[in-house]
């Protein structure tokens, strides 16, 4: 079995969140959500039962569950990049 290595990095802290930036995070259902400044949420879109659903998910910092780990860049899936990610 082949592995790729550990990614270390530490969550990013609230106050340094950028607004309609996607980070990659931690969380059960997603590893990708988008910051909203002015609600001071990320949100996601989850595709449950073929239906489109917007999900809202609060810091940690605010008692939420969404970790963000790293800024996500880029023209949707063809030019991804992952911002301030080391690897171990």
């Amino acid at each position: 079995m082949k592995t790729h290595g550990k990614i270390q990095r530490t969550m990013i802290t609230k106050d340094r969140l950028r607004h309609n930036i996607t980070y990659f995070g931690v969380h059960e259902d997603t590893a990708v959500a988008k910051w909203d400044s002015r609600k001071e949420c990320f949100w996601y879109v989850s595709l449950a039962y073929s239906q489109a659903v917007m999900v809202t998910l609060r810091h940690p910092a605010d008692g939420g569950s969404f970790k963000p780990m790293a800024e996500l860049s880029g023209q949707g899936d063809t030019n991804l990049t992952l911002k301030g990610l080391e690897r171990a």
